[in-house]
């Protein structure tokens, strides 16, 4: 996987689009740090590479607050506390 900087990406866009068609994809940086990949597509499955980048990250924000509520013990709550908890915000926001 290749790594450019945005600055190079804007100076060199012909560059990344040739690492794009052998590599398949680019991770764009700012001060070193990644901050987007750059996936490249085929236009008659473009729709299907969009739905499986999507599902992906769906699948890493599940992931996310699963590690969360382990981290935090609220994956240990009740349903009973649970419920508890769904009553005492709908009745604080019915009353604003």
């Amino acid at each position: 996987m290749n790594f450019m900087s945005v600055r190079e990406f804007r100076l060199n866009t012909g560059q990344a689009r040739k690492g794009l068609q052998v590599d398949g994809e680019l991770v764009l940086t700012t001060n070193g740090r990644p901050f987007a990949i750059v996936s490249a597509v085929q236009p008659e499955t473009f729709d299907r590479e969009l739905l499986a980048i999507r599902r992906s990250r769906a699948r890493v924000a599940i992931d996310r607050l699963r590690e969360n509520a382990h981290t935090d013990g609220s994956d240990q709550l009740s349903l009973e506390t649970i419920h508890a908890v769904v009553r005492d915000v709908r009745r604080k926001k019915g009353a604003t």
